[in-house]
């Protein structure tokens, strides 16, 4: 009998590799993290941050998610924001969002919709953002390679 893991609203099937399980959930805490308040589009394009930076390589997303000072929802490898409160229907519906860009994250479903490695808030202009391309500006985001 399989075991299913779940993660918020959605199950994994326990015959997916623990490695797996542990990324899906490092990834969509890292979306919730940096986008849950923003569209499925928002959302997969923060996704598509990860996905370019790793490579579209599961094996290296979790890392990737951890990495000192680039998502600013970790710091050292501890998650710094509320977690869902999956009571509350915004933020189910955000975290069924982040944990189905996820699995097929780590699947390899994924079609990442921008080039991007870089972004930031648009009420904000970094420094290293000044000698940039960029790219895209989906919802509340400014995203660059």
């Amino acid at each position: 009998m399989k075991k299913l893991f779940i993660i918020g609203l959605l199950a994994i099937s326990g015959c997916a590799p623990a490695y797996a399980r542990d990324t899906i959930t490092t990834v969509a805490m890292t979306l919730w993290g940096e986008s849950r308040s923003e569209s499925y589009a928002g959302k997969s394009a923060v996704a598509s941050t990860i996905w370019n930076r790793a490579n579209g390589k599961a094996a290296n997303m979790k890392a990737v998610c951890l990495s000192r000072k680039q998502y600013s929802c970790w710091r050292k490898r501890v998650f710094t924001q509320a977690l869902p409160d999956l009571r509350k229907p915004l933020d189910r519906m955000a975290w069924r969002d982040c944990v189905t860009l996820a699995t097929i994250m780590v699947n390899g479903t994924f079609l990442p919709d921008i080039k991007a490695k870089h972004y930031h808030e648009a009420s904000i202009t970094p420094k290293w953002s000044i000698n940039m391309t960029m790219l895209a500006s989906v919802d509340n985001h400014i995203f660059y390679k």
